[in-house]
This record gives structure tokens, sequence and C-alpha cells, in this order.
């Protein structure tokens, strides 16, 4: 069967419930995630640029770099890669968000869509409830933005671009992620659903950390992991 955009090559790859073949594929990839980029301000000409890569998510460095480059190709962006050495996906979104307060630029992460739905879930059932909130494609709180330009993705759309193995020390996590992945794979349709529900959650916030917005309870001015900074 014939990519059902170009209409020339063979389709490989299922992307938006479309069969793409492998160029389209990559292409439809990459203008998503330049529309995000684009929309949270981070191209720009010779802007700096910083992909930090928290663990278990060290597959997805260079397409999320590439994706970066690619928004931009005249723009001779610097882009720096950093490794982020927390195994806790909470800890990882802490660790993200002031990353980005103390350089004072966006920082971009490699995060598909399954990351925010697993995240949702993991929080409710440890009932942690700091980074619900924690919204896709870019997190702006205070002077920190993280900015996910692969959030409207999910693993099985990327296969374009090779297969990507993730692991995660945290067991919960890794089920949850694994379960999610295996979901969406066959209802692409739905792993951008859950992005209304950030709407109810921020209005819903009461009470949040002055330098992450984690969520507090009422009265409280810092959360446990920046008040020990």
């Amino acid at each position: 069967m014939l990519c059902s955009r170009c209409g020339k090559r063979e389709g490989e790859f299922k992307v938006g419930g479309r069969l793409l073949c492998a160029v389209c594929a990559r292409e439809e990839v990459l203008a998503r995630a330049k529309s995000i980029l684009h929309q949270a301000g981070v191209i720009g000409w010779r802007a700096p640029v910083e992909v930090v890569v928290p663990k278990g998510w060290e597959a997805l460095k260079d397409v999320t770099a590439l994706a970066v480059k690619r928004s931009c190709q005249k723009c001779e962006m610097s882009i720096e890669v950093k490794a982020l050495e927390v195994t806790d996906p909470l800890d990882a979104v802490w660790a993200l968000i002031v990353e980005s307060r103390k350089s004072g630029k966006p920082v971009v992460a490699p995060f598909t869509s399954e990351f925010f739905s697993a995240l949702s879930i993991y929080s409710i059932v440890r009932r942690i409830h700091d980074y619900l909130v924690f919204s896709p494609p870019v997190y702006s709180y205070g002077s920190s933005k993280v900015v996910s330009p692969l959030s409207s993705t999910t693993l099985a759309e990327l296969r374009s671009f090779g297969e990507f193995k993730l692991e995660f020390s945290d067991g919960l996590f890794a089920e949850v992620f694994s379960w999610l992945t295996s979901y969406f794979e066959t209802s692409q349709e739905q792993a951008r659903a859950y992005w209304k529900s950030y709407e109810v959650l921020n209005r819903l916030a009461k009470s949040r950390c002055r330098v992450c917005g984690a969520l507090l309870k009422e009265g409280s001015d810092l959360c446990r992991r920046c008040s020990a900074l």
C-alpha cells in the first residue's frame, strides 16, 4: 500500500492514523516537534539550546537533538546534550525544572506521549501529586521552562527513526510505561487525549512551590525538594 502522504513510496509506519513511508513518517514527527519548539520560543539565530536527558531516556537523545536542529537548519543553534543522573521520575521532573531555572533558558526533554500519561498514573497510585500539573508540551513556571518536542508523538510513531528501548529502574513506572506503550501502539489517537485533564488540574492547584511549581498543601511555600536546596 502506498504512502498516504506522498503516494510514491510504500507505506510502512502508522503516524497520526495514516500509513506513511519512512521519509514522510520522519517528516511528520519533525514537523510536530518544530511546531512545539517554535511555540516554546526555543528557536533563534545561534540560540543556545540545552537538551537534558534523564537516566532511562538515553536512547532518544539523538532524535531529540535532531528535532531541535531540523526545526531551523539555518539558525546555527548551539545544541548541548546533558545527562541527568536521577532514576525516580518525579526527581527527574524536578531536576529539569531547576536546571532551567539555573540556566535561565528553556530545557528540552526527550519525553514522548507515554511519559506524561505514565507520570499521571504513577503519581496517583503512589499518592504523590507534586507534578500532576507537569503538562505537555511546554511546562512553564516562574523563570523555568521545560519543553518536550516529542510529547505529541508515541514510541510507535517514532519507529521510522529506529527501535528505541527505554529502561527504568523504578519498577512501578516501568510497568505503567510498558502498558501504555502497548496500548498507544494501536490507539494513537488516545495518546494525546489526556492533555485536556491538565486544564482541570491547573484550576484545582491552590498552592504551589514558588521555585518549581510542585503542588503543595495550602499554606506551604516550598516543596520538600526545593526546601533542601
